[in-house]
C-alpha cells in the first residue's frame, strides 16, 4: 500500500472489518495488546504476523514506538506487498483466515464494495472460495 490515503485506510481496517463488514479482524494493533500480558496471545499474534508475512512485515508499534524514542527513527508503518493470486492462496492456506480485504484484483470472485468511500472498489475474498479454487487447481496440475 502506498500513499498516506491508503495509510490512513490501513488504520481505520478494524473499524471497517467488524463495523462494515461484521466480521472478526484476523490481525489488528488492537487486538494484540495483550501479548504484554498473555504468552498464549504473543505466539497467536506472531503466527498470524508470519501467515501474512507474504502481504505485509509485521507492525511491531510497540517495539517501533521504543525505538523511535531512543533515536532509531523506524517509521510506525507495516510494508505492504501487493496482493496477487499466489499471495492470496499463500495466506489463505490458514484456515483461521476467513476473509482478505485488498484493493487489488487478485481472481477468486470476490464481493467488491460499492458503496462510496475510502473503501469504494475494495475487494472481500473469502478465503473458502481461495482454499477450494487451490485445491482444484493442484488435484489438476498432479493429474496430468
Amino acid at each position: 500500500m502506498l500513499g498516506s490515503s491508503i495509510m490512513q485506510i490501513a488504520r481505520d481496517a478494524g473499524a471497517f472489518v467488524w463495523f462494515t463488514l461484521e466480521r472478526p479482524n484476523y490481525l489488528s494493533l488492537d487486538q494484540s495488546a495483550g501479548v504484554v500480558f498473555s504468552r498464549a496471545t504473543a505466539l497467536e499474534i506472531r503466527r498470524r504476523s508470519e501467515v501474512l508475512l507474504p502481504l505485509m512485515d509485521p507492525d511491531w508499534k510497540i517495539l517501533a514506538g521504543l525505538r523511535a524514542g531512543s533515536g532509531g527513527g523506524r517509521k510506525n508503518e507495516a510494508a505492504s506487498r501487493p496482493l496477487t493470486p499466489e499471495k492470496l492462496i499463500q495466506v489463505c492456506a490458514d484456515p483461521q483466515l476467513g476473509f482478505v480485504i485488498s484493493s487489488a484484483k487478485a481472481g477468486f470472485d470476490p464481493l467488491r464494495h460499492e458503496h462510496a468511500g475510502a473503501w469504494k472498489d475494495w475487494n472481500l475474498y473469502d478465503c473458502r472460495k481461495v482454499r477450494s479454487a487451490a485445491s482444484a487447481l493442484s488435484y489438476a496440475a498432479a493429474s496430468t
